[in-house]
């Protein structure tokens, strides 16, 4: 993968959403009925992949819905991205509670980076490791990682 690949799928490429502007009906594992965008309000989290439509051009899934991705950075301030401190952290991506508009690329949800919720989650790409010819690397994985209530 091109590095400018990668920045492309981790900081976006100005669509609305990883599938392309204008919510669509079962694309993401949000509460459609909360504001007739359509028929499904699952009212859970889902396994990642359920939702092959909502894919990025990049292959990606579940960005949208589903549960909110954590950011490293902060809410207040977006470039400080340090591992320590109590300052509230961004979350990206909407969850199975919300709607389209908390589903959107561009919204910036925030949370105080103590709190747990089974609509959070950790997300990384995991990079494959080299083929046997050592040749560059076409493709990454999206891993999640639950955070159940304490």
């Amino acid at each position: 993968m091109k590095k400018s690949t990668g920045y492309k799928i981790s900081r976006g490429d100005g669509r609305e959403y990883p599938w392309g502007d204008g919510y669509r009906a079962g694309f993401a594992n949000i509460d459609e009925t909360a504001t007739d965008a359509g028929p499904t309000n699952l009212s859970e989290t889902t396994a990642v992949g359920l939702y092959p439509h909502g894919a990025s051009p990049y292959g990606v899934l579940d960005m949208a819905g589903n549960v909110w991705e954590w950011c490293l950075n902060e809410y207040q301030k977006p470039e400080r991205t340090s591992v320590g401190g109590n300052a509230l952290r961004v979350l990206r991506g909407g969850s199975w509670v919300g709607d389209p508009d908390s589903a959107r690329a561009a919204d910036r949800g925030r949370l105080d980076p103590g709190c747990r919720s089974s609509m959070l989650v950790f997300v990384w790409f995991v990079r494959p490791p080299l083929s046997a010819d050592h040749s560059s690397i076409d493709h990454w994985s999206l891993t999640h990682c639950s955070l159940s209530a304490a």
